[in-house]
């Protein structure tokens, strides 16, 4: 259902349905803890359950010295000290607060905006969920509702930490979203950069295609996803790749001249010869893209076709390996 309305639906995106929703889920969560709950400068109703932990935290935290981890409070549980993750005082927004310190009143307590704000964007990322679904702004609305009224959500409010179930829609909506897979531009220049360095590998000859003809950059791309540790050290190397032609050449590898690009591969191509300085981390990226260039390549339809392989096919008698082959390989 939500492909079939995003195929036909306006680029345009409407907000007001989402941000009615994020009103309403803000203002149903200060009524229900109280306008005076959510005034930073009231501290009184966290003196009970788990609040008291949550705000101690934040407290020392605040007080204490900068210190790394980021989140570390040498205050709390002194001279041992602990972490603001340990007391669920919300780390990252009592890092921000502490960045500001200074013009913050002396009491100060952010547990009760924190509540207010998730239910709002509680509300404003399951309206935008149900935009994808349906174009009218009622369904929207009373989708961002039901999302608001989440069981689990209530169930939460008394442990603030807890409540951010928004993030869990945001990253649903952003998946979900109909230019979701519209890839960056960061994406189609590596893949470009990745088309060009397998046909310098394998070129088109008189006998075959090039690695581009035999599918060898989606190969590439099913062995990313298949072996995802491989990820980092491809991103590395085609970065590092183009780090090498700026600085040699003040341009992309993509923006560079053949030749240019030649010689800049020429220095890597060799792992047993001796590596120029700098180019120790070009040579082993480029070992293993030739690699797994090779390996597309030859497990292709095409690269088999060079490669003369006949599979599993019967032979009536084995004459040994071709004396054409023979002589070709000097045995």
């Amino acid at each position: 259902m939500i492909e079939t309305y995003a195929a036909g639906r306006p680029a345009a995106r409407s907000w007001g349905a989402p941000i009615t929703a994020a009103l309403v889920g803000g203002l149903a969560m200060t009524i229900c803890l109280g306008p005076s709950l959510v005034n930073p400068s009231n501290i009184d109703w966290l003196m009970h359950a788990d609040y008291r932990l949550h705000f101690l935290g934040w407290h020392l935290y605040r007080h204490g010295p900068w210190t790394l981890p980021l989140g570390a409070a040498p205050l709390l549980i002194w001279p041992i000290g602990s972490s603001t993750g340990l007391t669920d005082s919300i780390p990252l927004a009592g890092f921000l607060f502490k960045l500001v310190d200074p013009l913050l009143p002396a009491t100060f307590q952010f547990i009760g905006l924190w509540l207010v704000s998730c239910f709002a964007l509680q509300g404003l990322f399951g309206a935008l969920i149900v935009q994808l679904a349906t174009p009218r702004a009622s369904l929207q609305f009373l989708g961002g509702l039901l999302f608001i009224l989440s069981p689990p959500l209530i169930y939460r409010i008394v442990h603030a930490a807890l409540t951010a179930h928004w993030l869990i829609l945001w990253a649903l909506w952003l998946a979900l979203r109909e230019d979701a897979a519209v890839p960056s531009r960061r994406l189609c220049l590596a893949w470009a950069t990745l088309a060009v360095l397998v046909d310098l590998i394998i070129p088109k000859d008189e006998k075959s295609g090039s690695a581009t003809d035999a599918a060898v950059p989606e190969f590439m791309d099913f062995m990313m996803i298949d072996q995802a540790t491989r990820q980092t050290a491809m991103r590395g190397g085609l970065a590092w790749l183009d780090a090498e032609c700026d600085r040699r050449f003040d341009k992309t590898f993509l923006a560079c001249a053949d030749a240019d690009r030649r010689a800049v591969l020429d220095d890597i191509s060799w792992p047993r010869r001796t590596i120029k300085p700098g180019l120790a981390y070009g040579v082993t990226f480029f070992s293993s893209f030739r690699d797994l260039t090779a390996s597309g390549f030859f497990t292709s339809k095409m690269g088999m076709a060079d490669l003369e392989y006949i599979g599993n096919t019967f032979v009536p008698e084995f004459t040994g390996c071709p004396p054409a082959w023979l002589k070709k390989l000097g045995v």
